[in-house]
């Protein structure tokens, strides 16, 4: 008599588990972080916020953006589509109906990286026939400090006479996310990301 009851419970049981495995979102990490993405962007920001494009009010500009590589490229273009229309400058979508045009070059867009660690870092232990196993760290004290450094230079020049009308730079802007861990239980970050900017010390 108890076998069916047995077998009822076992497949609710398995309808359960599929019902749980089914229900699992797929979750994913994108190439980059969050706080990489910021300590650019803001360095990018501080940087072209010197910029003063006062003497091409009324003028149609083309950004020539193709010195500039990356993922980033979009987000300066952006910036200083902003800052040309506050001084009263206009947009030229294409480079033939502008007045000007206004060549921007980057010397740093990037990211330093600096780690202090004191304790017993992770070490790979070979098993045979399975693979290896990492240890786990343990650290009494380790620093990460992050700078995301912009670097930026531009010309605008006039069609079609090629004569310079405006030349700024080299502008530059520097942003910090530094991390600390200590006695593995605490943690602080300290940041001058507006986003991101919380300094106290918390258990992970």
């Amino acid at each position: 008599m108890l076998k069916p009851l047995w077998y009822a419970l076992f497949g609710a049981f398995i309808v359960y588990l599929a019902g749980g495995c089914m229900g699992t979102p797929r979750v994913t990490d994108p190439a980059r972080t969050a706080v990489e993405q910021l300590l650019i962007s803001t360095a990018a920001d501080r940087a072209l916020a010197q910029v003063e494009f006062a003497k091409l009010e009324g003028k149609k500009v083309f950004l020539d953006s193709s010195g500039l590589t990356g993922a980033d490229t979009a987000y300066v273009n952006g910036i200083l589509s902003v800052l040309l229309g506050k001084h009263g400058a206009l947009i030229a979508g294409d480079r033939s109906e502008a007045d000007m045009i206004a060549v921007i070059n980057s010397g740093s867009f990037s990211i330093d990286r600096s780690d202090s660690f004191f304790g017993i870092p992770s070490i790979a232990i070979p098993i045979p026939l399975t693979g290896t196993f990492n240890t786990p760290e343990i650290g009494l004290f380790k620093t990460i400090k992050q700078t995301g450094v912009a670097k930026f230079v531009i010309n605008v020049y006039e069609i079609p006479t090629g004569k310079q009308i405006l030349a700024v730079g080299p502008v530059s802007g520097e942003t910090f996310y530094n991390y600390h861990r200590m006695f593995f239980l605490f943690q602080y970050r300290k940041t001058d990301i507006p986003e991101k900017e919380k300094r106290r010390w918390s258990q992970p």
